[in-house]
C-alpha cells in the first residue's frame, strides 16, 4: 500500500493536474472488486492490473500505452479541422463525453 494516499487519490490528482493529466495511467493493485475497477475507470485510468500480476502482461500493457500515446500525439499534430483552419484541439478533460446510445437487438 502507498504511504501518503491511495491509488485512486493519486489518479484523481494526476488527472486534474494541467501538465500531467494527459499521461497514461496504469494501476497495479490488490483491489479486485468490480466496484474498485469501475471507480478507477470513472476516474480515467488507462489500465487496471490486479495483483498478483504477470510481468509480461505488465510490460505489454505499458508498451501498448506508450505506443497509443505516441500515435495520438502524432495524429493530433498532423490533423486538420474540416475547414482547414489549423490543428484540431483535444477535448477538454473536464468535459463529459457524449452519452453512448444503448444498442438494441434490432439495431
Amino acid at each position: 500500500m502507498m504511504p501518503l494516499m491511495d491509488g485512486f487519490s493519486l489518479l484523481q490528482k494526476t488527472r486534474s493536474h494541467p501538465r500531467l493529466g494527459f499521461l497514461p495511467f496504469l494501476m497495479v493493485t490488490a483491489l479486485v472488486t468490480k466496484e474498485d475497477r469501475l471507480k478507477a475507470l470513472r476516474l480515467g485510468v488507462d489500465g487496471y492490473l490486479s495483483k498478483p500480476f504477470n510481468t509480461i502482461e505488465l510490460k505489454t500493457r505499458v508498451a501498448n500505452l506508450m505506443r497509443q500515446q505516441k500515435a495520438r500525439k502524432n495524429s493530433s499534430t498532423a490533423a486538420i479541422n474540416p475547414q482547414g483552419q489549423g490543428p484540431v484541439t483535444a477535448m477538454d478533460p473536464k468535459e463529459s463525453p457524449p452519452p453512448l446510445k444503448a444498442m438494441t437487438k434490432n439495431g
